[in-house]
């Protein structure tokens, strides 16, 4: 068993880490410290900060993943941070119910999206998520589709001749802020996202067909597709057009077993059986991936697959 890990901050005061490290006790004295939750109870365990930093522009002085405290001052935590191009530091402000003079907290610098997007895929996801306005709407939209539950803000770069550093702004991730340019029109995650939020569905269903997806790319929209389907917010159009979400949730699942090539996933996806509507949509693809085949071994293989949809549906 791993033992708790034992910091003591500026003023003495004692915290003490849990083995996960994603949450503390916080001791004045040998008395611990009670504080308000998100679920408005009293609790003596309190989260550690988990926060990811991306755009490559960004200079941080923290071991990675590993925790630090750092000062807390009027219920804010103050991250520093730095913009290459900028010689000043800037804060970034956390909340954070504790009493504390300082308070741990856990930090990641990524230089892009895609390895932002690699390590949640492979670890864990993050609390809030810091990203510089390089990465753009389109890198936004990934991020938020690779960390869901996490609180983006954007940072942006001071205003030339002023010494005023830009404050982090929350990213409202929206895709319809976006134009359509060239670039946009070519990326079916993007499409995807702005298709659901006009709730142009058999336009989402349609994409599969349209364009040769990576399996990122559908597993970013079947992201999209089960906050949809989760409705926190409770949105009465969310729920009048459920049942046609899950619908495009298992088209887009049996979809990136054929992109994948995963025969034994798709026979047993078939066996579980889908909706007419479905079927079509994943004979389509089958059909088109079979007259895009490089070789006869693989057309052969894909003629098996239409054959056993067929099966499938008369069954």
């Amino acid at each position: 068993m791993i033992d708790d890990l034992m910091f003591t901050t500026a003023a003495g005061t004692e915290i003490k880490l849990r083995p996960g490290q994603d949450r503390c006790v916080v001791y004045f004295g040998n008395a611990s410290e009670s504080v308000v939750g998100p679920d408005g109870q009293q609790h003596m365990e309190q989260e550690v900060p988990y926060v990811a930093f991306v755009g490559a522009e960004l200079v941080l002085d923290y071991p990675p993943g590993r925790v630090a405290l750092v000062e807390l001052s009027h219920g804010r935590l103050k991250i520093e941070y730095r913009i290459q191009s900028e010689s000043r530091s800037r804060i970034l402000n956390v909340q954070c119910n504790s009493h504390a003079d300082q308070f741990p907290v856990r930090v990641r610098h990524f230089s892009d999206v895609r390895d932002f997007l690699l390590f949640v895929r492979e670890e864990q996801g993050f609390r809030y998520v810091v990203a510089y306005e390089g990465v753009g709407r389109v890198g936004l939209v990934k991020i938020k589709a690779g960390n869901p539950e996490a609180r983006i803000l954007v940072i942006k770069q001071a205003i030339a001749k002023s010494n005023d550093a830009q404050p982090a702004v929350e990213a409202g991730v929206r895709a319809t802020d976006v134009g359509l340019n060239a670039e946009t029109a070519r990326n079916p995650v993007f499409l995807a996202r702005l298709h659901l939020r006009n709730l142009e569905l058999d336009k989402v269903a349609g994409l599969l067909t349209r364009f040769n997806m990576s399996l990122d790319e559908t597993g970013f929209i079947i992201t999209f597709l089960r906050l949809m389907i989760k409705n926190e917010q409770g949105r009465p159009e969310l729920e009048q057009v459920k049942r046609q979400l899950q619908m495009l949730e298992k088209l887009y699942q049996i979809g990136g077993l054929i992109l994948s090539g995963d025969r034994d996933g798709f026979y047993a996806a078939l066996k579980q059986g889908m909706p007419p509507a479905v079927y079509r949509r994943v004979s389509a693809l089958v059909s088109q991936k079979r007259a895009a085949a490089p070789g006869k071994l693989e057309e052969i293989e894909y003629w098996e697959w239409q054959y056993r949809l067929k099966q499938a549906l008369n069954a």
